[in-house]
């Protein structure tokens, strides 16, 4: 058994693929349930389709995919607004250039799976 120091961390590809081949068993109903996902449920909405929570779940994901490929960045960004410290702010962009990237990359790879039924 290997020591939490010697433990290989995954890529980013592959935690993706990974999250993608949990959808494989229910490829056949993703459609109907990305349909809903984006059907406005609000009363006062007078658009019929509501993208923020597919927005919410990819971001989910890719941030999720980002701290388990030991992404620090989040922690330097939290240090940074706590302490207030005026700083380089790339490392801020890079945060979310980084997660808004993976995001788009989930769901398109999400909308190719789909598509191929």
């Amino acid at each position: 058994m290997l020591s939490e120091s010697e433990q290989r961390v995954p890529s980013i590809k592959e935690l993706l693929e990974e999250r993608l081949k949990f959808n494989e068993p229910v490829l056949d109903h993703l459609p109907d349930a990305f349909a809903s996902l984006v059907s406005s449920t609000s009363t006062f909405s007078s658009f019929p389709v509501d993208p923020l929570p597919v927005l919410r779940h990819a971001l989910r994901i890719s941030d999720e995919a980002c701290y388990l490929s030991g992404d620090t960045s989040a922690e330097v960004f939290f240090l940074y607004w706590s302490t207030f410290v005026c700083a380089d702010l790339s490392f801020e962009l890079s945060w979310y250039t980084r997660r808004g990237s993976l995001a788009a990359i989930y769901t398109a790879a999400g909308a190719v799976l789909i598509s191929r039924l």
